[in-house]
């Protein structure tokens, strides 16, 4: 019997057959790059705005408003045969604007939320240090009213009033090693005390006694000293191993000793205890000078809120915050656009 040929149309069925495998191979192994377009929409609030960012004036007390910016970029993504870890973002490429933290998964350290926008009523007044030009000044929250204490040719980067004579006031300038007493009746200044190296914060603490730091951010670890007979005695010092950045800044209260990282984007408050500075809140922003209030009243959106102890702080560029160390709440009490270079404050004497 004679063997019958193959039909054309069962060749051609063949020859596609074997075309559709090799194209779904080449497909397989060599993935053509695509193309993915992705929209970024940021939500930038003026209290999240770095220090020389453009932001819409606001007043102490006002309306927050804010400003939303959508951008697009291409993106090219192709297959790999094999995973690859991610690379860390490098710090060029992080957001410009700040944001607070997110929650902190260490048991230490909680990340505000917020902050929310209040206004003091008790107490009604605080006096905060400002750079350009450089003065002490007051604001009333009743009147809400921003008035001089007094002026300076030298940076009031540090100040602390005399906890039982008002008429004194104490003040630095963090590039100088004196620390100076401004009398505020006839407006006189005294060189009261000169270290061996620049002087970074001044306050009042245990015993009365006047206290300062000498910092150098990342570069050394810092110290806090007491003046003793007018001379510089060690207090603590604070190890770059435990804070990792510090320009000086610190406060006592009747719990001990807290510290703030200073004029840092990335900030936090550290509490010393057990003979180690715990970090206890972290902030994307600066954490300047702070000062210890008890029993503070505030008026919210939602209505009146009391914090039994607190910390406000300044933040470097134009606003003052309250801290409720009790709560992990941060609340907004003042900012205003026109100033530059919030260093310090403390509730007026």
């Amino acid at each position: 019997m004679g063997h019958r040929g193959i039909s054309r149309p069962s060749l051609l069925l063949a020859l596609l057959l074997v075309l559709l495998i090799l194209i779904g191979a080449y497909a397989y192994f060599y993935n053509e790059p695509e193309e993915v377009t992705v929209t970024s929409i940021v939500t930038v609030f003026p209290s999240q705005q770095p220090s020389g960012s453009p932001s819409p004036p606001v007043t102490a007390g006002g309306t927050t408003t804010r400003t939303t910016v959508t951008t697009t970029m291409t993106v090219t993504a192709t297959q790999s045969t094999a995973p690859t870890e991610p690379s860390p973002t490098s710090p060029s490429t992080q957001p410009s604007t700040f944001t607070w933290a997110s929650p902190s998964t260490t048991s230490t350290t909680t990340s505000p939320t917020g902050p929310e926008e209040a206004t003091l009523i008790s107490p009604s007044k605080i006096w905060l240090s400002i750079g350009g030009p450089n003065k002490l000044l007051q604001y009333d929250f009743t009147s809400k009213s921003l008035t001089p204490v007094f002026g300076s040719h030298r940076r009031i980067s540090s100040f602390t009033p005399h906890p039982a004579i008002r008429e004194k006031v104490f003040y630095l300038d963090a590039n100088t090693k004196k620390i100076i007493l401004h009398l505020l009746s006839g407006h006189q200044e005294t060189v009261v005390f000169e270290h061996n190296t620049y002087v970074r914060c001044v306050r009042f603490g245990p015993e009365d006694r006047l206290y300062f730091s000498e910092a150098f951010g990342a570069g050394s670890d810092g110290k806090i000293y007491r003046i003793v007979n007018n001379r510089a005695e060690l207090y603590v010092e604070v190890p770059l191993s435990q804070v990792g950045y510090w320009s000086g800044y610190f406060e006592f209260t009747p719990e001990g000793l807290y510290i703030s990282s200073g004029n840092k984007a990335s900030a936090s408050i550290y509490q010393y205890s057990g003979g180690r500075f715990v970090e206890i809140a972290r902030f994307n922003s600066p954490v300047m000078g702070m000062d210890y209030v008890t029993g503070a009243r505030l008026r919210t959106q939602s209505g009146e809120v009391t914090v039994e102890r607190g910390l406000l702080f300044a933040d470097d560029i134009n606003s003052i915050y309250l801290y409720d160390l009790g709560t992990g709440d941060l609340y907004l009490v003042f900012r205003d656009e026109s100033l530059h270079f919030v260093y310090d404050v403390s509730v007026a004497p």
